[in-house]
């Protein structure tokens, strides 16, 4: 909080008038501005809201309010920054006023270039030094300098609350436990509130060892929102929070987080049948020289799956043998799925599916059997391996096993078992698109017959 003493202060006055106008305009109540401003780690009550909007309490001033809440009321009120700009001009008039530098009569004009971003909302672009240069050290200037510094010695100084970022520590490892149970909407809520809490801790301090340890919890939960987009096939959640992730990777040099971002590569090029570049993805993050060992598995069985894909038999069992002698990891850690001996199983299954060895459904019978029936996507997979399997020999039973696969994903929906229920039946329609079973397939799919 700032200075209480409001008299003799026009560009405090500026603020608090536009606040209100903006709140009437918008015709927006304190207890709902209250809510969008609240979020999961702190409460925002009506009383801060209605101090930072009017600016006093009983016919008494108030101090000014924090950034944290000028800006989340910016938010709040869509002021496109406006707001903001204001609350800058008066923090700065009365740090003038509190170092006794004079002002003009009528107050600091409204800070410029001042934005704040949709996305990143506590990132703030000041006015540019050479606007600083040229008008010289006038003492709204200079008021506004010993604000900057003033505000920079606190940000290198803070220490981000040890049980907040503990939590949010925490979460990482409570996501990857309740990530197959969970509903996508609230899963997306969950992970977008825990990401936006991280990064705004980041940008709040500047101490090295502090930013290093946020950077890695703010990278997994852009990498579980990269994972949940893939999953929920949203491409554009997947690739936005996928370069984030990957980019919280490298600043915090965290090699499971970049092994992690590695692998949702692959498997979204594989995905969008681009199985060699899928298989180049994981082969290059599995040859990394500081591949984490709970993350190493899991990319030799996407590399298996992506080179069998691409129609390389002897890469792709050359990846399997690598799967098989990789240590599994012993416990689960934040990021990808634990990769148990199901998923070493089901890897197996769908590898020899796409090589058309005839092992394949002993493989995809073991894993159906051995996963745990609350990991809907693996148990799904199994089936649609098994279908794969199956779709030489018996076309009618591969189309029921990929129709059993997409019914078990009904009550966790996943992208990866529709599109390997699409290769199944695209598969089989080139001998078998009158049989029964194939057109139920098709059906289950929404394709229409006319396509096929």
């Amino acid at each position: 909080m700032q200075t209480d003493n409001a008299k003799g202060r026009p560009a405090r006055a500026r603020y608090h008038a536009q606040a209100q106008a903006l709140r009437e305009a918008r015709q927006a109540e304190i207890s709902g501005l209250a809510r969008a401003m609240s979020t999961a780690w702190r409460t925002v009550d009506r009383a801060t809201v209605r101090d930072a909007i009017q600016g006093h309490r009983g016919g008494k001033p108030v101090p000014l309010p924090t950034l944290e809440i000028s800006e989340g009321l910016d938010r709040a009120l869509e002021a496109d920054g406006e707001l903001l700009a204001l609350w800058q001009s008066a923090v700065m008039e009365d740090t003038a006023i509190r170092i006794r530098l004079p002002i003009p009569a009528d107050g600091l004009p409204p800070t410029a270039g001042i934005t704040v971003e949709p996305h990143r909302p506590e990132e703030v672009r000041a006015t540019d030094r050479r606007d600083v240069l040229r008008l010289g050290v006038a003492a709204p200037t200079m008021a506004a300098a010993l604000a900057l510094a003033e505000n920079a010695s606190h940000a290198l100084s803070a220490q981000p609350s040890e049980w907040t970022v503990a939590q949010l520590d925490e979460g990482t490892t409570a996501i990857a436990e309740s990530y197959w149970s969970t509903p996508h909407d609230q899963l997306l809520a969950t992970l977008l509130d825990c990401y936006q809490q991280a990064e705004s801790i980041g940008r709040a301090t500047r101490l090295p060892a502090a930013q290093a340890r946020i950077s890695g919890i703010a990278g997994q939960y852009a990498y579980y929102l990269a994972r949940l987009g893939y999953h929920s096939g949203d491409r554009r959640l997947a690739t936005a929070f996928g370069v984030v992730a990957e980019q919280y990777a490298a600043a915090a040099e965290d090699p499971l987080l970049s092994g992690a971002v590695a692998g949702l590569r692959s498997c979204s090029a594989f995905n969008a049948s681009r199985y060699a570049e899928a298989a180049r993805v994981a082969e290059a993050a599995l040859r990394a020289p500081d591949v984490h060992e709970y993350t190493a598995p899991r990319l030799a069985a996407y590399l298996a799956s992506a080179e069998a894909a691409a129609g390389r038999p002897p890469r792709a069992r050359a990846a399997l043998e690598r799967m098989n002698e990789l240590p599994l990891p012993a416990t689960r850690l934040p990021g990808p799925g634990h990769f148990d001996p199901a998923e070493r199983t089901l890897y197996h299954a769908l590898t020899l599916a796409e090589l058309d060895d005839p092992v394949a459904p002993h493989h995809a019978q073991n894993a159906i059997e051995i996963y745990p029936s609350e990991h809907v996507e693996g148990s799904a997979l199994a089936w649609c391996a098994l279908a794969r399997g199956l779709s030489q020999d018996d076309p009618g039973q591969a189309a029921n096993a990929a129709v059993h696969a997409l019914t078990l994903s009904n009550t966790w929906p996943a992208a990866t078992v529709v599109q390997r229920a699409r290769r199944v039946h695209a598969q089989l329609t080139v001998d078998h698109r009158h049989a029964p079973e194939v057109i139920a397939l098709g059906k289950k799919l929404d394709i229409p017959a006319t396509i096929v």
